[in-house]
């Protein structure tokens, strides 16, 4: 009389050819195994839903958290970007590293991420150069302490830390007939000379660039009445 167990050996760390590393659910109906997902309660267990990866807290004291695969280079050397919906600005979701990604007590936040609109996809960077422990998995973590909140993740890069980010936050502050304003937060990583700014009527991808600036503003002008546009 034989008795078998199952078992799954531990996956290979991703080699430095791998990044940038790009993942979209679209045809996704399981998390990948080489991803850890942990809840402290079986109805919070994070899933592939919508096509996207679908994560939730249900009660005050509950947490989910998913981890992605352990990569072969230094987690300070690389950023995180991915776009994330919700429907209640009120919910945060953070992200940070774990050393033992089956663990939650090693998860250290490195950055926190509330929506600026609900129901909207919005796009967030974590650089990851900010964070100071021996962990090497890259995790998104609910830690609930309101009663109910709910995320879907898609879209995910991780890729190497440029020598100078992106600007944060850019918004469009106010418009007019022929005028727009737009605004924005000084870039995370790297040091700032002057900001490019560029302008496409939407659809036509042709990017006009403006006067670089050192402000955390720009105003459009010579704008057409009643058109779409695009700013970056």
């Amino acid at each position: 009389l034989y008795r078998s167990l199952r078992l799954r050996t531990a996956c290979d760390p991703m080699p430095a050819d791998s990044i940038p590393y790009i993942v979209t659910f679209n045809n996704a109906t399981a998390i990948d195994p080489c991803w850890k997902a942990i809840a402290n309660s079986s109805s919070n267990i994070p899933n592939i839903q919508n096509s996207a990866l679908h994560m939730k807290n249900s009660t005050p004291g509950t947490y989910a958290l998913v981890a992605l695969p352990l990569f072969g280079v230094p987690v300070t050397d690389l950023a995180l970007n991915f776009n994330l919906y919700c429907d209640n600005t009120g919910d945060v979701i953070d992200v940070g590293v774990m050393a033992d990604p089956s663990d939650h007590a090693t998860f250290t936040k490195v950055a926190s991420y509330n929506l600026r609109r609900p129901n909207q996809w919005e796009n967030f960077t974590t650089y990851l150069s900010t964070y100071h422990g021996s962990g090497n998995f890259i995790a998104f973590r609910i830690d609930g302490n309101i009663s109910y909140s709910e995320f879907y993740i898609d879209s995910i890069v991780v890729d190497y830390q440029p020598t100078c980010s992106n600007p944060e936050n850019l918004e469009i502050a106010s418009v007019g007939p022929t005028s727009a304003i737009a605004t924005w937060e000084p870039n995370i990583v790297g040091t700032t000379t002057q900001y490019e700014v560029e302008i496409s009527v939407l659809g036509t991808n042709t990017w006009i660039p403006q006067t670089p600036t050192t402000n955390l503003l720009y105003t459009f002008s010579g704008l057409s009445v009643g058109t779409d546009y695009a700013v970056r």
